[in-house]
């Protein structure tokens, strides 16, 4: 006012939506952490019960522990993930970076799936040249993602699939590239893969397990070492995803 008199009246605007959006997602977010936690402990508890209640033989026995230990595991698994992801987002991962020798590395990943892979006769092929240098990483770090790829690659590609893995020198850096001819991901999913417990909505999937944190995980970590993660895929035909990371450490911002 002035003397008096009204000279106006002040509106203010904000846009809340990407509050909203973000208080959305984390209601999705704990209601699958939810329903991913009570799935398991429901069969935990259910079995435990049965074998308190009824009089069951030493088979029958061995069949409920055998479901109980599955459950406890993948509860095991999540809640690792959880904790893995949940540190990651608030910084509190520690990196303990060095050169690190790619091929060596990928061929330690994949001898300790490889069980896991003759059961279900899927060939494994590594294109790794020698002459590859070096990256800068964690080689803790980089285990975990390169396992996680293999592991997903493994689930979504059926019996007697193939696998590939292939690395080579970009520029000033080294690109890895982890293929599969499983079921594929159509364009729409592939907006959301690297989203927190994103899973493809696919009948043909139903009855594989997975946290849907694996990817997220593998995403955060290759940001945090500098790389560079990227898919392409085919319903229906496959996926490629593609890694790449530095050879070098970064160079300091020169100062004014």
């Amino acid at each position: 006012k002035m003397r008096g008199r009204k000279l106006g009246i002040l509106h203010v605007f904000r846009d809340v939506t990407r509050e909203r959006e973000l208080d959305r997602r984390e209601r999705e977010f704990l209601a699958e952490v939810t329903h991913e936690l009570r799935t398991p402990l429901t069969s935990i508890k259910g079995y435990a019960d049965l074998l308190i209640a009824e009089e069951l033989s030493p088979e029958e026995q061995r069949e409920c522990l055998e479901i109980i230990q599955r459950s406890a595991a993948r509860m095991t698994t999540l809640i690792n993930d959880l904790i893995d992801l949940s540190r990651l987002e608030l910084g509190q991962v520690s990196f303990h970076i060095s050169f690190v020798n790619v091929s060596k590395l990928i061929h330690l990943v994949t001898e300790s799936l490889r069980l896991q892979f003759q059961e279900k006769q899927q060939k494994l092929t590594l294109s790794l040249p020698n002459n590859l240098p070096p990256v800068w990483a964690d080689p803790d770090r980089l285990t975990q993602v390169f396992t996680n790829l293999l592991v997903n690659a493994h689930r979504y590609t059926p019996a007697g699939g193939k696998i590939a893995v292939r690395a080579g020198q970009d520029g000033d850096r080294v690109r890895i590239q982890f293929i599969d001819n499983g079921i594929g991901i159509s364009a729409e999913d592939q907006v959301h893969l690297f989203s927190k417990f994103f899973r493809v909505r696919s009948q043909s999937i139903a009855n594989i397990q997975g946290s849907g944190l694996g990817l997220a995980i593998t995403h955060s970590l290759i940001e945090r070492l500098g790389g560079t993660i990227t898919l392409d895929s085919t319903l229906g035909v496959g996926s490629t995803f593609t890694v790449t990371l530095p050879t070098a450490p970064p160079q300091p911002i020169p100062q004014p």
